[in-house]
């Protein structure tokens, strides 16, 4: 499965994955552009991806640093917002048939 992300329809990967198909290899889903994404750690990544950038990490060291410290930092309600919100995600895109749900709006 992939989110008809630029990277993941690209030519080259296309072609790749359409191999990999033909010799029963991966089975590839139909995915609808503009779908919203069901994944909650793509939102906890945003959340750190935030924090991180609030300390503008100065180099390699300093980013993975600032990774792990912002790793153990994360409220346990800032998971449970993500939890909790995957009840009204999923009837929203069910309802939605699958199309596009404006998050904000649910």
């Amino acid at each position: 499965m992939h989110d008809n992300d630029p990277k993941h329809t690209s030519t080259i990967c296309r072609n790749y994955l359409l191999q990999l198909q033909e010799n029963f290899e991966v089975k590839m889903m139909v995915w609808p552009p503009q779908s919203p994404d069901l994944n909650p750690i793509e939102k906890l990544w945003d959340h750190i991806d935030r924090q991180v950038r609030k300390r503008c990490p100065k180099s390699e060291k300093h980013l993975w640093e600032i990774l792990q410290s912002e790793w153990n930092l994360i409220d346990i309600e800032v998971m449970k917002k993500l939890v909790a919100r995957m009840t009204r995600l999923v009837n929203a895109v069910i309802k939605a048939r699958g199309g596009y749900v404006n998050e904000k709006e649910i």
